[in-house]
C-alpha cells in the first residue's frame, strides 16, 4: 500500500520526473544556451591549461585523428612528446578509451562509469572495460598542498583532534569524485570518511565548460541520430554540482535509511552529522563485500537470486511507492552483507517521481 506521508516529503535537492517528461533540478543553474558555437570563447578555453591537457591525452592514447578532425589539435603544445606512436596507443580501442577517461580525471571517469551501466547503448566489450572505472580509480595523495589531509584540516579544523582517535592515511577505496578512508571516533565508533578530491569543484567547472563547447561543435554530426549532446552535458553538469556538496548526500542517505527502516534486506549507512561538511562525509563503516568486486560464480543460485530480489525490491519500492530514488545504483555503490542483505552507498544522485507518474 502506498504511503501518502512518505510521498509528500521532498528532499532538499532532487531531480523531478513527471508525467509530462519534463525534468528540473531545484536550485540548479540554468542550462547554457544551445544557440550556436562561440568559437572565440571555445578557443580561449581550449588554449587554457586544462584544454591543453585534454588534447595531449587524446594524442597520447591514439586519438590524434579525432583531435585533428575536430580542430582541437591546434591547441596542443607542440613541444609535448606524446603522439599516436606512444605505447598506450597500441592498446585496443575500448582499453584506450578507459585509460583516456582515467587519465583525464573525475569528470570523465564519471562519464565512463555511467556508460558502463548501459549495455543497450555500447558493445559488451566496452561495457566490460569501462566497468573497471567503477572500483579501480587511483586515489589522491594524503600529504602535500594537493593532498586530502589539507582538505580535512580546512574542513574540520580542531575537530580532527577532538573527535577522531585515528584516520588511516591510505585510502580504502577511491572513486571519481571522492575517496574513502577508515577512521575511528574518540567514542570508539568505526567509521569511514568520504573526502572530496582536492580541487574537484574547480576542475569539474573547467571540464564541463569545455564539454559544453565541444558538444556544440559536434552537435551537427549527431542531429540525424536524435541525440542532443548539449542537453546531456547540461544534465550531467547540474547533477554533479550536487554530487560535490556532500551535505546533499548526507540528507539523502538519512532519508533513504528512514524509508527502509522496516526492511530487513535493505539498509543505508548511518551519517555522523557533527563531523560532516560539504567536502567531508562521515558514515558508519559497512562490512560485507562490494558487489563490483565479488566473484558471483562462487555464490549459489539461491544467493544470486536473493541479491537480485533485494535490489529489485529497493528500486521498485522507491520508484513506485516512495517516489524518491537512488539514481546511481551501479555495482560499485552496493555492498552485499550477511544473508545477501544490500547496503547502498553514494546517495548523492537522487530523483523524485511525482504521484501521477508513479500511478
Amino acid at each position: 500500500m502506498k504511503s501518502p506521508a512518505r510521498r509528500a516529503r521532498v528532499p532538499p535537492v532532487h531531480k523531478k520526473i513527471s508525467g509530462s517528461a519534463e525534468a528540473d533540478l531545484d536550485g540548479a543553474p540554468k542550462p547554457a544556451s544551445s544557440t550556436g558555437l562561440n568559437l572565440s570563447r571555445f578557443r580561449a578555453i581550449a588554449a587554457a591549461e586544462r584544454g591543453a591537457e585534454i588534447v595531449a591525452a587524446l594524442l597520447r592514447f591514439g586519438f590524434g585523428e579525432f583531435a585533428r578532425q575536430t580542430g582541437l589539435s591546434r591547441h596542443h603544445d607542440k613541444r609535448a612528446k606524446h603522439s599516436d606512436q606512444d605505447p598506450d596507443a597500441a592498446e585496443a580501442i575500448p582499453v584506450r578509451v578507459r585509460l583516456l577517461l582515467q587519465c583525464l580525471g573525475p569528470t570523465f571517469i564519471k562519464i565512463g562509469q555511467i556508460m558502463s551501466t548501459r549495455p543497450d547503448l555500447i558493445p559488451q566489450e566496452w561495457v566490460e572495460e569501462l566497468k573497471k572505472l567503477q572500483c579501480n580509480v587511483p586515489a589522491a595523495p594524503w600529504s602535500g598542498k594537493a593532498g586530502v589531509a589539507a582538505v580535512l584540516k580546512k574542513e574540520l579544523g580542531p575537530k580532527l583532534k577532538t573527535e577522531f582517535k585515528r584516520i588511516d592515511e591510505a585510502a580504502m577505496a577511491a572513486a571519481s569524485m571522492a575517496q574513502v578512508h577508515r577512521a575511528q571516533l574518540t567514542g570508539g565508533e568505526h567509521v569511514v570518511l568520504k573526502i572530496l578530491r582536492p580541487g574537484i569543484r574547480e576542475q569539474m567547472a573547467a571540464d564541463l565548460e569545455l564539454l559544453r563547447h565541444f558538444a556544440r561543435l559536434v552537435q551537427p554530426y549527431l542531429e540525424n541520430l536524435g541525440f542532443d549532446a548539449l542537453a546531456v552535458v547540461n544534465e550531467f553538469s547540474m547533477e554533479h554540482a550536487h554530487e560535490t556538496d556532500l551535505t546533499v548526500e548526507a540528507e539523502s542517505t538519512r532519508r533513504m535509511g528512514a524509508d527502509f527502516v522496516d526492511n530487513q534486506n535493505i539498509t543505508f549507512p548511518r551519517v555522523y552529522d557533527a563531523v560532516s561538511t560539504r567536502s567531508v562525509l562521515v558514515l558508519e563503516e559497512v562490512g560485507g563485500g562490494l558487489l563490483a568486486k565479488m566473484d558471483l560464480s562462487k555464490l549459489t543460485r539461491e544467493e544470486r537470486d536473493q541479491i537480485i530480489r533485494n535490489g529489485a525490491d529497493m528500486v521498485f519500492r522507491q520508484c513506485l511507492e516512495i517516489g524518491f530514488f537512488h539514481a546511481d545504483p551501479h555495482p560499485g555503490n552496493i555492498f552485499v552483507l550477511k544473508g545477501q542483505k544490500l547496503c547502498f552507498i553514494d546517495c548523492g544522485m537522487t530523483g523524485l517521481i511525482d504521484p501521477p507518474t508513479m500511478e
